[in-house]
């Protein structure tokens, strides 16, 4: 009756120490992803510079963006400069006009009356020339030549015809005056390219940094400082 006792005992000791040996040994199933080797990727060589990210902007609907459109020059007026210019000449040619006829001033009004001419056929040109405008400045300069000169002698022509002095004086009028109102109005027109865009400067902002690196032999230190953006 003592050996059926002891097999039994001996068998349960046996069972007893092997159970550990089993429990380390945790089964693994077939789709356990600890047994799918890890994936790598493949390495980039040296030297070789990443790829630019794609400039091809899709928009709402699939198809590429359309790049924003360049900004449209601007037209910019300074007629109000030849117009100072033409009545600085007119009111010299006024005051001319009236030394001349005492003979005390005449050869001062005289002066001046030559003077104003000179500043009608010029003056407004050189504004033109300032805004790199020559060859609208060389034709201003035959314009205002030419026109009063024709009128002028048009305005002859019907005076002796009608035997009256208004057409020979409307002639002249019309003829000094047309180039000043052409010059003022349709003329000192010029093109400049669109202003720069501005872009603004970032405020200055500073942010505490926070940094747990891991050193050799696993040790564990913190960083810390202040960055900012200026």
């Amino acid at each position: 009756m003592r050996k059926p006792t002891l097999s039994l005992g001996v068998l349960v000791a046996a069972l007893t120490s092997g159970a550990p040996a089993f429990a380390q040994r945790p089964a693994l199933m077939p789709d356990d992803p600890a047994r799918e080797p890890p994936v790598v990727a493949p390495a980039q060589p040296v030297g070789a510079a990443p790829s630019p990210p794609s400039s091809d902007v899709e928009g709402p609907a699939g198809t590429p963006a359309e790049p924003p459109s360049p900004p449209a020059p601007v037209r910019v007026w300074y007629g109000y400069q030849t117009a100072v210019c033409d009545v600085v000449s007119i009111a010299v040619f006024a005051v001319g006009l009236d030394l001349a006829r005492s003979s005390s001033t005449s050869l001062l009004g005289i002066s001046l009356g030559a003077a104003s001419g000179f500043g009608y056929v010029l003056a407004a040109p050189i504004v033109h020339f300032a805004h790199d405008r020559d060859r609208v400045a060389v034709g201003d300069i035959a314009l205002r030549a030419g026109l009063p000169f024709f009128s002028a002698l048009l305005g002859t022509l019907l005076t002796l015809k009608f035997n009256s002095l208004a057409p020979e004086l409307i002639g002249i009028g019309v003829g000094f005056a047309a180039p000043m109102v052409a010059d003022a109005t349709v003329i000192a027109w010029e093109t400049r390219p669109p202003p720069a865009s501005v872009v603004a400067a970032p405020p200055v902002s500073l942010v505490p940094v926070l940094r747990i690196v891991r050193g050799e032999q696993d040790r564990v230190g913190t960083v810390t400082g202040v960055a900012g953006t200026f």
